[in-house]
């Protein structure tokens, strides 16, 4: 995709008293409230509250000792779902404070996913499996075997999807759950060599994108009526002309608003996309560090990013890099050039 409009160390501000390690996890509440909810490898959860004006204020935190991999906001805010590497499934209620577990996992949970539309948890594993969840009882409704570990999930209902280890991708239309039928549609990319580290669905439904450790994101089409996968096409993205050098695609997430989609690299930058025109809307260079996590508000209004440490180059530099979660009016930046949404 081309690349225009650069801005070069964006002066965002910053939530108060951030983790100390990284934010793997970053996720706006699904209402008008401006509150943010991140998850770190230190093994805090913590919620802050954007104002109307712009400033933030912490606003609560537990704290595990095990690092948390991945938080989802219940659709009414009362509670925060956490997954993390002491492979249990935890729920927080915030109006009372109090934490349960939900279930557990075989390994690392590395994604929490609320479903409204099924009134399910789902839950993804490095013990390759997916789960669905009725929180009324302490056992999956549904365990689906992958075979390999999942690096990742997204949904927009009735789409979900996965990213699995071995370079393959799992689609569930799930408007079959209800039938029983809990089996993905599974398929293997063929022409990608490299691992798969994020992905995220379309703001419509009709498709995903993921994000490559090459700086390349592979976007998708999802056929509506048989939910089989089709190439949409692919782009190179985070990478560095002048030495060769390309890094990897951390973290997507689409604008519910607009239909636009932001990228966050190794590269220490944030770079907003036009799926329909296939051209870059803004790129934001010079950040503090590698961008762990990012996020658009559900209205489009605000967008949220982490940057820290994102242990490409292994545990010795892990302390090199501090951690922030900054944010930003987006409503404008990531409007659409194009007229074909």
């Amino acid at each position: 995709m081309m690349r225009t409009n650069t801005i070069n160390k964006p002066n965002d501000p910053c939530v108060p008293n951030p983790p100390n390690d990284t934010v793997q996890s970053l996720k706006w509440a699904p209402s008008q409230q401006g509150l943010l909810c991140a998850g770190s490898w230190n093994g805090s959860t913590s919620i802050w509250e954007v104002n109307s004006t712009g400033q933030s204020i912490a606003k609560l935190q537990i704290t595990q000792s095990d690092p948390v991999l991945s938080v989802s906001w219940k659709s009414d805010c009362t509670s925060v779902f956490i997954g993390g590497t002491d492979n249990q499934v935890k729920i927080w209620d915030i109006n009372s404070n109090q934490v349960r577990t939900v279930g557990t996992h075989q390994a690392p949970v590395r994604e929490v996913l609320w479903c409204e539309s099924i009134n399910h948890l789902i839950t993804g594993s490095w013990d390759g499996s997916v789960c669905f969840w009725d929180l009324r009882s302490p056992n999956p409704t549904a365990n689906v075997q992958l075979g390999s570990r999942v690096f990742g999930m997204s949904l927009k209902y009735p789409l979900m999807v996965a990213i699995l280890s071995d370079k393959k991708h799992a689609v569930w239309n799930l408007q079959y759950l209800q039938s029983g039928n809990t089996k993905p549609e599974i398929v293997p990319e063929l022409n990608v060599k490299v691992q798969f580290k994020c992905v995220d669905c379309y703001s419509d439904g009709s498709g995903f994108a993921i994000g490559l450790i090459e700086g390349r994101c592979a976007m998708k089409k999802v056929n509506p009526s048989t939910f089989r996968t089709e190439n949409d096409f692919t782009f190179k993205c985070h990478r560095d002309n002048s030495s060769q050098s390309a890094y990897s695609v951390n973290c997507i997430s689409f604008n519910q608003t607009h239909g636009t989609f932001a990228t966050g690299g190794s590269d220490s930058s944030v770079i907003f996309w036009d799926r329909f025109a296939k051209q870059c809307l803004k790129t934001f260079t010079g950040l503090d560090g590698p961008v762990t996590a990012v996020d658009f508000k559900q209205d489009g209004s605000l967008f949220a990013y982490a940057t820290g440490y994102d242990w490409a180059k292994g545990s010795d530099f892990a302390s090199s890099v501090p951690t922030k979660i900054s944010y930003r009016m987006a409503f404008d930046d990531s409007k659409p050039k194009s007229q074909y949404k």
